[in-house]
């Protein structure tokens, strides 16, 4: 698995001089406090592993941002009504109806979505996607997050968990609480990490990989046809160069 073998702050607003939506640049949403993707540190600034690459993408690329978090319900109204210019990335935010009416960029890296699971569950039992399925294992998931695009329908059952929060998928299952989680492998493992209990939990089966953009409005790339490219440029240099996996190590080794 990618993330577990990779076993791993800066302004909020990039500044340039070349053209903009607004005075402000433009107005980019990603959902609340998902770290280490993007969050707000102690003194309220957004960091994080999206927002240092997207900082050294904006800035290499000469275009201006600001960051707001929201709700992954909010954020799917406000791209309907036009009231964004777009997503610091699609790590955090996968409902693919949406993002099919978005501009996406190239890509930033690759996110997994996997099962964990408590040392002392047997490995053996999961060879294949179907093991979730079983009912008789329960089950902790993230609420908003839709594991129906990542390749795994979770149908309503007794014993199926709903969380809002890592940190709480990490609590269920070191508790005994339940016996599997399905989460995204580097905020998972980054809260597990943070919260020194990653040593008693392994990964069971990575279950979907998919690629990370960064998502703007067409009418924005409309309106500054120049910026898919000065963005798709920058992102090529700086994955050639090896910034963007030097971030994630830096936030998943936690220093």
């Amino acid at each position: 698995m990618p993330v577990v073998a990779a076993l791993l702050a800066l302004p909020c607003i990039a500044l340039a001089q070349h053209d903009t939506v607004s005075s402000k640049g433009l107005s980019l949403a990603t959902a609340e406090q998902f770290a280490p993707y993007a969050y707000q540190n102690d003194v309220g600034v957004w960091t994080g592993i999206d927002i240092d690459i997207l900082t050294a993408v904006f800035k290499q690329a000469g275009i201006e941002f600001v960051v707001a978090g929201f709700p992954r319900s909010r954020i799917t109204l406000m791209l309907e009504k036009d009231m964004l210019d777009g997503l610091v990335s699609t790590a955090s935010y996968n409902e693919n109806d949406q993002l099919e009416m978005l501009w996406q960029s190239d890509r930033l890296y690759y996110s997994e979505i996997s099962a964990f699971s408590l040392n002392v569950f047997p490995s053996a039992k999961a060879t294949e996607k179907g093991f979730l399925m079983n009912t008789h294992y329960r089950l902790g998931v993230l609420n908003e997050f839709s594991y129906l695009v990542e390749g795994t329908e979770l149908a309503e059952r007794d014993n199926l968990i709903k969380v809002h929060r890592d940190q709480q998928l990490v609590d269920l299952l070191s508790i005994g609480r339940v016996d599997l989680i399905i989460s995204e492998d580097i905020s998972f493992i980054y809260t597990a990490r943070r919260s020194g209990k990653f040593a008693s939990i392994k990964p069971l089966l990575e279950i979907t990989s998919r690629p990370v953009s960064i998502a703007l409005s067409r009418k924005v790339i409309e309106a500054h046809p120049d910026f898919a490219d000065r963005i798709n440029k920058s992102i090529i240099q700086l994955r050639k160069s090896g910034f963007i996996d030097a971030v994630i190590v830096k936030y998943l080794t936690l220093n």
